[in-house]
């Protein structure tokens, strides 16, 4: 029911918990991870009969990482629907 989506937070050890690695292991790799997270698209597919279609929409438009918080993530707005 967001009318607009804001920044999430996620802090280094709850993405050490995710990743299931150690939080040194975050700190040293935090490049590598939010690359990773802005580079993936959603994929959303629709097969109508033989009909089909498809949309890719990149689901983070922003990272930003902060030593003392963690990763700002900003979802896409084109994900609301």
């Amino acid at each position: 029911d967001d009318v607009e989506l804001k920044p999430y937070v996620i802090t280094i050890p709850e993405i050490a918990d995710l990743l299931g690695v150690s939080t040194s292991n975050v700190y040293r790799d935090i490049d590598e991870v939010t690359n990773d997270i802005i580079s993936n698209p959603v994929f959303i597919k629709d097969i109508d009969g033989k009909k089909a279609s498809w949309v890719k929409i990149p689901w983070v438009t922003k990272c930003v990482y902060h030593s003392e918080a963690g990763v700002a993530i900003k979802l896409n707005d084109e994900l609301k629907p």
